[in-house]
């Protein structure tokens, strides 16, 4: 995700400056956190709510299946799993899916007819795990934008994979595409292989992300990413109560 925010933002930052500082807490021990400060015009077209946009990108295939990519990338899922099924005696299956999460169901709504227009058939639903686990009082609903029919994840993965950037995703899309397509067979122990993986691929480099984050944090050091590719490491001291380094 880094390299996505580098390449959407930086060529509209302020100062072509991306800020990389490392954090303590949420979903790891540390973590960095990437920040700039964007032109104007930029900022007031991302803090615009209006779903009326929809409409205007579903116009263009490409640019329906771009603004898709995106919200795969940030928000969305891949999966590839081995199942058991009774009425196959139990006999061990791959079964796959491809999904979009968000609150905001009016939002998939325009994004399933836009795609709809093009011949690739979405379906809306809850989200199973909040609806049955997590759902309080207060807390919102996420829906989520899905497909598991094999020929539609296939119109789909050649949609969205060419605007793609989050490099996990990618390497799930891409396996998922050569199962669909014959190239990889249908074995449940090679693809339960083949999956682990990628997954132990992504573990080794989040682990190898996470510690450099906790040796800057514990040293005061950020840094300094530069349009021209330079990185300038800095020394800091300062942390503000969050344990952000300042």
């Amino acid at each position: 995700m880094e390299k996505i925010f580098i390449y959407a933002f930086q060529p509209y930052s302020l100062d072509g400056i991306i800020r990389k500082y490392p954090t303590r807490g949420g979903a790891v021990p540390y973590r960095w956190t990437l920040y700039t400060w964007i032109k104007p015009q930029l900022g007031k077209i991302l803090s615009n709510k209006a779903l009326e946009i929809i409409d205007r990108y579903a116009q263009k295939i490409e640019d329906v299946s771009a603004f898709i990519s995106g919200l795969i990338d940030s928000d969305g899922s891949i999966i590839i799993s081995i199942k058991r099924r009774k009425r196959l005696n139990y006999k061990p299956i791959v079964e796959y899916e491809v999904g979009i999460f968000n609150s905001n169901k009016e939002l998939l709504m325009k994004l399933m007819k836009a795609m709809q227009m093009f011949n690739v058939i979405l379906k809306i639903r809850k989200n199973c795990d909040l609806t049955k686990k997590t759902i309080r009082k207060g807390k919102r609903i996420v829906w989520e934008l899905y497909t598991s029919r094999t020929a539609e994840i296939r119109k789909l993965l050649s949609l969205i994979l060419p605007y793609m950037k989050n490099k996990e995703r990618i390497e799930r899309a891409l396996l998922l595409k050569s199962i669909i397509e014959g190239e990889i067979p249908k074995d449940p122990i090679l693809i339960a292989r083949l999956r682990k993986e990628i997954n132990d691929k992504i573990l080794h480099e989040v682990r190898e992300y996470t510690k450099q984050a906790e040796e800057c944090y514990r040293n005061g050091v950020k840094y300094l990413i530069y349009s021209n590719g330079t990185i300038v490491k800095e020394k800091v001291k300062i942390r503000d109560f969050s344990g952000r380094i300042v």
